[in-house]
C-alpha cells in the first residue's frame, strides 16, 4: 500500500454548487449543460451526473454564479421539466498532502472525519495532492476541527488556491481557539481542542 503524506487543511468561501434537474435519462441534456457553463467562460469541477434522475451536479466559482445560472436558464428555456439551482451557502474544504489518491485509507478516513460530527459532503474530489469536499457553511467549525483532528495536522491558509479563485467574506481562517467551542457545543466535548 502507498503510504501518503497530508500536510494542512484549508477552506475557502469561493464555491457554489450547482444542481441542473430534470434533463432525463439518456440524452444529450448532461453535455448541453457543461457545454453552456464552458461558454459562460466558467468551469464545473466536481461534477457529478445522475443519469437515472437526469441531474447534473458540480461545484463553480462563486464569482461565475450569475452567468452559470444565466446560461443555463437560457439553455434549457425551453424545457419546463429542467430546473436549474444554485447553492451559495457552502464551503470548500481541502486536504492538502502528497500520494492521497493512491492511499486507501485517506478519502474513508476523510468522509468519516465528516460524518463523524455531522457533516456531509455535498460533492467531493480526490487527487494525488488533494481531497476536496464541498458542505453546509455552517458546518465550517465542526469540519475543520475533526478533519484536522483525524489527520493530526493543523489548519492552513484560509483560501482554497484555484483558477481565479475569489475569497469571500469572512474566508480567513477560524482561530483555532475558536474551533473548540463551536465543538463543544454541537455535542463534542470530549474531543480534544487543537
Amino acid at each position: 500500500m502507498e503510504r501518503s503524506t497530508v500536510s494542512h487543511v484549508s477552506y475557502g468561501h469561493d464555491a457554489v454548487l450547482v444542481r441542473v434537474l430534470g434533463l432525463g435519462a439518456g440524452g444529450h441534456g448532461p453535455a448541453r449543460a457543461l457545454a453552456a457553463v464552458a461558454d459562460a467562460g466558467a468551469t464545473a469541477e466536481m461534477l457529478t451526473l445522475l443519469a437515472a434522475d437526469g441531474e447534473v451536479r458540480f461545484v463553480t466559482r462563486r464569482a461565475d454564479r450569475a452567468a452559470v445560472a444565466a446560461v443555463l436558464s437560457d439553455a434549457f428555456a425551453g424545457d419546463p421539466r429542467v430546473a436549474v439551482r444554485c447553492r451559495a451557502d457552502v464551503v470548500r474544504l481541502v486536504l492538502h498532502g502528497e500520494g492521497l489518491r493512491v492511499d486507501a485509507r485517506i478519502v474513508p478516513s476523510f468522509q468519516e472525519a465528516l460524518l463523524g460530527v455531522g457533516v456531509t459532503a455535498l460533492a467531493m474530489s480526490v487527487a494525488n495532492r488533494s481531497v476536496e469536499a464541498v458542505c453546509e457553511a455552517a458546518a465550517l467549525p465542526r469540519a475543520l476541527w475533526s478533519l484536522c483532528t483525524a489527520f493530526g495536522c493543523p489548519p492552513g491558509p484560509a483560501r482554497v488556491p484555484g483558477p481565479g479563485s475569489v475569497p469571500g467574506p469572512g474566508s480567513g481562517p477560524a482561530p483555532v481557539s475558536d474551533l473548540a467551542p463551536h465543538v463543544r457545543a454541537a455535542g463534542h466535548a470530549s474531543a480534544a481542542p487543537l
